[in-house]
């Protein structure tokens, strides 16, 4: 005999977490226990579930199916009375034999189930019966699916930080369907962010408002059919979301001054002695300056005179060996392609090539080498017989910069502006090109670097000083935990005096990221 499938759609009266709109609460105190009615019929053999061959005596179907008071490891089922019936069947879902198997025979409508695993999905079928002529005749069964909640999410942290961007890893628990991200902004209340697949313990976001304080928690998401559980709020963790402003539009976004200036701060303010301190060796380096701090993490930047152009002595080195590297990233010319010494390519100024017959050759590789051990600038004039000006003028005009070098000024003028948006080019590069390993090599060995004879014990330093009789410049990317430009343009040859705006500009940086840390 078989009893006709009746089915109803399952009802959920009080909703978790997991199904609210996004200004839901992250707090264990704010997200209650759900509390599911289920009324779900499935077609069975009434051989299976009855002891009598006719429904006539059989008490009435099990309503309101449901269950409360969910732990991690347990929870009360609980459905309505039914009347005459003389007591209930429960019976769970047995995965392995794909059969359902009696839990217990009970006269109570109610049962606490115990010593189950966070996130544990069970599906029971509960029915009525009477006791008649010896006999033990079953009603229909109300099937439900329930879930205990699962496991506290532990471990949270940062993996990375970029502008805009954060890329959160946790510790996946047991059991998890899902993960739910929350944030909050600025002391704000807690919103969902976005709901993670269990399979995962990662998400990068650019979802979360930038230039504010943050503060982010995850819970396990437990869910089968209708019946959904969140587990416990993971510990806070704090952040800063940075905005996406490229590195063009902050310098862009920079007025000129005399003063020392902050630029994009993002909520982070210079201390009165801090600039007091920079200010004071800036003007300490004699004749005029021009200075630049910019955290390439989050665009951040202090900045005086950095607008104003100077000569780029040999510092004009470093973008042109940029370009070069870019116009070799096929592979053609290859490394390895020689290059000739000209009469032409005569420097008077510092150079090992000079000291050398015309017309020996060197490849494009060791002329490089020689540019960084000897600011050669023989080696320089080479390369530019090689890659020529216009592909290099319309390269750092790409980046923002204002181009100046051709045949008749083969050296050119820079701001500290421009030497940021050129440095941040080879920090990029440094990551993606072909030939990024030698360009670290080569920038990390380079003579007369001051800012590295400063930080050097402390960080790798990459950098391009250049000298004349007119003006000694200085420009690097200090390779920190969060990395930083630091550039210095001066009218008046005082390399000693550098060390000093490289250890403020140190402190200054390391000030910066005290605040966006907190």
């Amino acid at each position: 005999m078989i009893a006709k499938r009746i089915t109803a759609g399952a009802v959920c009266l009080a909703m978790t977490a997991a199904l609210l709109p996004a200004a839901v609460a992250a707090d264990d105190d704010v997200i209650a226990d759900s509390f599911a009615y289920f009324e779900e019929y499935e077609e069975y053999e009434a051989s299976e579930q009855l002891d009598n061959e006719s429904l006539e005596s059989a008490p009435d179907r099990v309503g309101n199916f449901r269950y409360g008071k969910v732990t991690e490891h347990g929870y009360t089922l609980a459905w309505d009375k039914v009347k005459g019936a003389d007591g209930y069947r429960l019976y769970r879902f047995d995965k392995r034999t794909k059969k359902y198997r009696r839990v217990k025979t009970l006269k109570r409508n109610r049962i606490r189930i115990k010593g189950l695993d966070a996130g544990q999905k069970n599906t029971y079928r509960v029915t009525a019966f009477k006791r008649e002529d010896g006999k033990i005749n079953e009603g229909k069964a109300a099937v439900g699916k329930f879930t205990t909640k699962p496991a506290k999410v532990e471990l949270c942290k940062i993996k990375q930080r970029s502008k805009g961007y954060v890329t959160l890893r946790w510790r996946r628990v047991k059991n998890a369907s899902a993960y739910n991200v929350y944030y909050a902004a600025d002391g704000g209340k807690y919103k969902l962010l976005k709901t993670v697949s269990g399979k995962k313990g990662e998400l990068k976001t650019g979802l979360l408002p930038t230039g504010k304080r943050i503060k982010i928690k995850i819970r396990a998401v437990s869910k089968v059919g209708s019946s959904i559980q969140l587990g416990g709020a993971s510990p806070a963790i704090a952040t800063m979301v940075f905005n996406k402003l490229t590195v063009d539009e902050i310098m862009d976004s920079y007025n000129n001054s005399m003063s020392v200036t902050q630029v994009n701060p993002q909520g982070f303010k210079l201390s009165d002695s801090n600039r007091s301190t920079l200010s004071y060796h800036l003007n300490r380096l004699g004749g005029s300056a021009g200075y630049m701090l910019y955290d390439i993490d989050s665009g951040s930047a202090v900045a005086y005179n950095a607008d104003t152009y100077f000569n780029t002595a040999s510092t004009v080195k470093m973008p042109y060996i940029l370009y070069s590297l870019r116009c070799m990233e096929d592979g053609d010319p290859p490394m390895d392609k020689l290059l000739t010494y000209l009469p032409s390519d005569y420097s008077g100024g510092s150079s090992w090539i000079s000291t050398q017959p015309f017309y020996s050759q060197y490849t494009i590789k060791r002329v490089m080498e020689l540019i960084s051990e000897y600011s050669d600038n023989c080696g320089y004039y080479m390369l530019q017989d090689e890659f020529g000006y216009t592909g290099y003028n319309k390269f750092i005009k790409k980046l923002g910069c204002k181009p100046s070098v051709n045949p008749q000024s083969r050296w050119g003028y820079v701001s500290s502006c421009d030497s940021t948006r050129e440095w941040a080019c080879m920090w990029r590069y440094m990551h993606k090109g072909r030939y990024k390993d030698f360009a670290k090599s080569i920038f990390s060995t380079t003579c007369g670097a001051n800012i590295r004879a400063q930080l050097g014990n402390r960080y790798t330093v990459y950098e391009k000083s250049g000298w004349t009789g007119e003006v000694y410049n200085e420009t690097s990317l200090v390779a920190a935990k969060h990395p930083y430009i630091v550039i210095c343009l001066t009218t008046v040859t005082d390399a000693a005096r550098m060390r000093d705006v490289a250890e403020i500009s140190e402190t200054i940086h390391n000030n910066m990221w005290n605040y966006y840390n907190k």
